[in-house]
């Protein structure tokens, strides 16, 4: 576990939309997505073996020490 900011690049599955004149999209973070994806007890304890879970936080900084992106291809 972390007790700083770390980096994280994360490569989705491809996909496609076509936005509109005046759309938007918004970015969603999330600590999981039970019942998609098993949980994640955020103890550090082997998910078999966990008998507590902990409440997981993100924040996502954007400054010039920090700085944050969300890249877009546009074909």
């Amino acid at each position: 576990m972390s007790d700083g900011p770390i980096c994280i690049e994360l490569s989705l599955a491809p996909t496609a939309t076509q936005f509109q004149p005046g759309h938007s999209i918004r970015l969603q973070v999330a600590s999981g997505a039970h019942p998609h994806i098993a949980r994640n007890p955020g103890t550090g304890e082997l998910l078999t073996q966990s008998t507590e879970m902990v409440t997981a936080d993100q924040t996502i900084f954007h400054d010039t020490s920090r700085p944050s992106c969300l890249s877009l291809p546009v074909v």
